[in-house]
């Protein structure tokens, strides 16, 4: 698992997994010993649940609630988009949900965002069945609220927020803000905020004075409002959107001639116009709520893309359907995209920019392969005549082999710089279990030092902090190489591991006198 965040995930669903603070501690989640404020406890549960046949939160384990999260997300979308826009463009948009990049990539890692996305899939296609009197209201509703329920379980407020403003804000262009109180009745709070109140309100009960303001003040709120973490600029996601949506990007000027030219016009059936204006809603909401929020990331907008797929895979239906052909400027598009790829796979091939020959030589010679069978099938369907429809599966076909070539081929190749493990381990083989690994300046190694090398982890700040930890007992400390100076200022050590961690070198010292006996 890569550093930061899919390390900690995985010892602070190891720690719920041991009971090792007993039945408090599923209420109560700790990292390293410590009380944990930064996340709701629904993915640690689901990955400890994952992990609990094996006696340990593996890797698997931990990567298992996304990746079925993303699975089930990709089911959605194809059963929920079939009755909004057909079935056809519910498969293309699954299709195209299935090969952005962003989306495959975290369904694969322990991260929450996956499957926050599929809560707010279910509470917006709910709500969708209740407003358009699909089935049983009141049953559409209870799922509504309990989709909501378990958002915030997953990621807190934001789950409901977020939905909650979708639905207001479709509203208010149908001009219907009126029935926001009809979609969420306030006999459903309960279920959709009573959850995460209860577990909040548990974890204040259990942990020490101070929890509710580093959990909730400064997490939920300070983060929002002062970007307490991951500030970014006002205008952040106006290159990072297209970014998320790699490579389907490229099909947004056809999902803005669709709207002007098929959707909003007189011409049009009512039901396609409220379904866009459905879809571009959730988009939008997304959009604004987290270019508000101080603290930005690019997954923030995961939960979107269902929304944001679907809408691409009906404009490009629409544009083929109305052109009567494959339009040369889409052949043009995807040539130079594969063309891109294929330079891009030579100098792959070339560069080893993997550090990896053998991992360098297959992706490049793969990717070339990959988009040279896509010219050949492009080819033969043209000259057989097949339908449209079945020559616009061979470009996503073609990404999909190329992600598959880069999670089996090109991750394995980086899991050296970017997983913590092997400094982990050769930290813990100096370090007796009932002592702990020394950390100086770097706390969100923490949790990946923690899970790999089943220690505690002291976070060392200063020389003087070595020093005692040295006069402790403390056989190893680990440091970033452009810090080493706080450790050669406390004591004499030697180097007994160095490894890279991203960009940066990583070393595990050990006190000389340790060394020598």
């Amino acid at each position: 698992m890569w550093a930061p965040d899919e390390p900690r995930y995985g010892h602070v669903a190891e720690t719920v997994r041991s009971m090792e603070f007993g039945a408090r501690g599923l209420v109560l989640l700790h990292l390293n010993g410590e009380p944990y404020t930064q996340k709701p406890p629904l993915y640690y549960w689901l990955a400890a649940a994952a992990g609990a046949p094996q006696g340990r939160v593996t890797e698997v384990a931990a990567r298992l609630p996304s990746a079925l999260a993303g699975l089930a997300l990709v089911a959605l979308v194809l059963r929920f988009g079939g009755r909004l826009l057909g079935g056809a463009t519910a498969t293309l948009g699954a299709a195209l949900l299935l090969t952005t990049f962003d989306f495959a990539h975290h369904a694969r890692r322990a991260q929450l965002d996956v499957v926050l996305a599929l809560f707010e899939t279910l509470a917006l296609a709910a709500f969708w069945r209740a407003d358009r009197g699909i089935g049983s209201r009141r049953a559409a509703q209870l799922g509504l609220h309990a989709s909501l329920g378990l958002a915030v379980l997953t990621k807190g407020p934001v789950g409901f927020l977020v939905p909650v403003l979708v639905i207001a804000s479709f509203l208010l262009w149908e001009r219907r803000l009126r029935d926001l109180p009809r979609a969420l009745p306030w006999w459903g709070l309960p279920l959709s905020l009573g959850p995460g109140l209860a577990w909040i309100a548990g974890a204040v009960a259990l942990a020490p004075p101070g929890f509710f303001g580093d959990a909730v003040l400064d997490n939920v709120f300070g983060r929002f409002f002062a970007g307490t973490s991951h500030a970014r600029p006002f205008y952040y996601y106006l290159y990072q959107f297209p970014l998320e949506t790699l490579p389907w990007c490229v099909l947004f000027p056809v999902a803005a001639w669709a709207a002007r030219r098929c959707i909003f016009v007189a011409e049009a059936s009512e039901e396609e116009r409220r379904a866009w204006r459905f879809l571009l809603a959730w988009v939008g909401a997304t959009l604004v709520f987290f270019t508000l929020s101080s603290g930005k990331r690019g997954l923030y907008l995961l939960p979107m893309l269902p929304a944001a797929n679907l809408l691409l895979a009906d404009a490009l239906g629409r544009w083929v359907q109305r052109a009567r052909a494959i339009p040369r400027s889409f052949h043009a598009t995807t040539g130079l995209l594969g063309a891109a790829l294929a330079g891009a796979g030579v100098w792959v091939a070339l560069r080893d920019p993997l550090g990896d020959p053998r991992a360098s030589l297959v992706t490049g010679a793969a990717v070339v392969v990959i988009v040279g069978a896509a010219l050949v099938a492009q080819l033969s369907l043209w000259r057989a005549r097949a339908r449209l429809r079945l020559r616009l599966a061979v470009p996503v076909a073609a990404v999909w082999a190329t992600l598959l070539v880069v999670f089996t081929v090109v991750y394995p190749a980086r899991d050296p710089d970017k997983s913590p493990r092997a400094i982990a381990e050769a930290a813990a083989q100096l370090t007796p279990p009932d002592r702990a690994i020394g950390l100086v300046g770097d706390a969100q190694m923490a949790g990946g030092l923690a899970y790999y090398g089943a220690r505690r982890i002291a976070l060392l700040r200063g020389a003087d902090d070595v020093s005692r930890f040295f006069a402790n007992g403390g056989r190893a400390v680990v440091v970033a190489e452009k810090k080493r100076e706080r450790v050669d200022a406390a004591a004499p050590v030697s180097v007994h591991f160095r490894a890279r961690e991203g960009r940066r070198a990583v070393l595990v010292l050990t006190p000389r006198r340790a060394e020598g006996g």
